[in-house]
């Protein structure tokens, strides 16, 4: 069988050597008597170790793990193919054994809580944030509410203050002021249609009838021009007629009266803020539907219309 030479690196310490061996013929004694000899090491004081393509440290210490070690450098995806063993002593391996590697899992498994515990304090302080943010929007909203219903209740009130005869008589009143004036109005309109009238128009038709009796011996020519130009004058000046005015009265306007409040119930007194806010946005809300979500809900506006509008 052909030898196989392959690099060997062997280190101690910070001390590194490179060999070239056969595999075939080289068997884990003779690794260990290497290390020995090459670091002057005794016997059993060390133990040979590899680290292996995922980065863990293993003991060699039979020949089944010597012969796994070399295949898994052998295979490896290097293009310079060598074996690499280091030497450590054997109480510090029992105590990376022993004592290192629990304490290593430990701290692994001390950071994988940790980043638990944060992502949760994460997740409450976040849940805290929305829950403040919700409540304080339920506060505007609650206020915006209650500034709009007093608004709606002062103005009912200065409305219902007006005595009903008042306003009935101060109609009425207006009214009659506003017919005297038209009446007023157009008696003075007639009034100037009569000055327009001219009085000449009134005197020259009985002066053209004397002047046909005091001439009775007038041509038949005469007689003509005489009937043309009466007809002429009566032609160019009508007598205008002014036309009659009609005035007419206004019928009173009807008088709107606001109905009495509604009887509210124990509800819907203690709620009454939230309902006037949910009826801006739901005007066909029911109202006892609405009274038992907001108790439910404790008076959070918001979730109640969540929960109508779902």
């Amino acid at each position: 069988m052909a030898s196989r030479q392959t690099a060997l690196k062997i280190s101690h310490n910070g001390e590194v050597h490179r060999v070239r061996v056969d595999l075939n013929a080289f068997a884990l004694g003779d690794l260990e008597q290497l290390f020995a000899s090459t670091f002057h090491l005794t016997p059993g004081s060390f133990v040979i170790q590899y680290q292996d393509s995922e980065g863990d440290c293993l003991n060699v210490t039979s020949e089944a793990e010597y012969a796994e070690a070399c295949r898994v450098f052998l295979s490896a995806d290097d293009e310079v193919k060598s074996l690499k063993f280091f030497a450590v002593a054997r109480t510090q391996a029992a105590f990376q054994e022993n004592v290192a590697e629990p304490i290593v899992s430990a701290i692994e498994n001390l950071i994988v809580s940790l980043n638990s515990a944060m992502e949760k304090v994460k997740q409450e302080e976040w849940a805290m944030r929305a829950q403040s943010g919700v409540e304080r929007t339920g506060d505007a909203l609650n206020q915006a509410a209650r500034d709009a219903r007093d608004s709606l209740e002062a103005a009912r009130q200065s409305i219902q203050e007006i005595p009903f005869e008042q306003f009935v008589r101060e109609t009425t009143d207006g009214l009659k002021t506003a017919a005297e004036g038209i009446s007023s109005f157009a008696h003075g309109v007639v009034g100037k249609f009569e000055t327009m009238i001219p009085n000449d128009t009134k005197e020259m038709i009985p002066e053209e009838s004397e002047k046909k009796d005091e001439e009775p011996c007038v041509e038949e020519s005469d007689k003509k021009e005489a009937v043309e130009s009466e007809n002429q004058v009566e032609t160019a000046l009508p007598v205008l007629t002014p036309a009659p005015v009609v005035v007419e009265t206004a019928p009173p306007a009807p008088v709107v009266v606001a109905p009495p409040a509604p009887v509210l119930s124990e509800s819907e007194m203690r709620w009454a803020d939230q309902l006037a806010l949910i009826r801006d946005f739901l005007p066909d809300v029911d109202v006892q539907r609405a009274v038992e979500a907001l108790d439910q809900a404790n008076g959070n506006v918001e979730v109640v219309l969540n929960s109508l509008i779902g």
